[in-house]
């Protein structure tokens, strides 16, 4: 009897360590919606930065700046994939689209492109903390 309930509390904590509390196996969850991000940007020609709040679940949800909905994100393992849309005043709209990792609870990086009303391309890097 007791190498019964203990066969079947070992198959418990393996079942338990594999299902991995929603993730692939091998695969790390992250939650980028504890706290807020300060966002650094930078191109060839300039650096700018902002501080983001991801608002939703560890896979998707909104971007806010300043109580703004800005765009989405997505959340694949490691990887981060989101869109911000900003404004430069005079109704002309600036899409930037990110994809990056998650690096630990504290760092994000990657690569972003920004599409100006005009057509034209800029990219560079972005590195973010919490």
């Amino acid at each position: 009897m007791k190498q019964r309930v203990l066969r079947l509390f070992l198959i418990f904590i393996m079942i338990g360590l594999t299902a991995g509390m929603g993730c692939k196996k091998g695969e790390k969850e992250f939650d980028i919606t504890d706290g807020s991000w300060g966002i650094s940007l930078q191109t060839s020609t300039a650096n700018t930065s902002w501080v983001y709040q991801f608002v939703g679940n560890k896979q998707s949800g909104s971007i806010y700046y300043r109580d703004l909905i800005l765009g989405t994100y997505a959340v694949f393992g490691d990887t981060v994939n989101f869109t911000t849309n900003h404004s430069d005043g005079q109704s002309n709209i600036y899409v930037y689209v990110y994809n990056g990792v998650i690096i630990d609870y504290y760092k994000m990086s990657g690569t972003f492109i920004i599409n100006p009303p005009d057509g034209s391309i800029i990219t560079g890097t972005w590195n973010a903390e919490r």
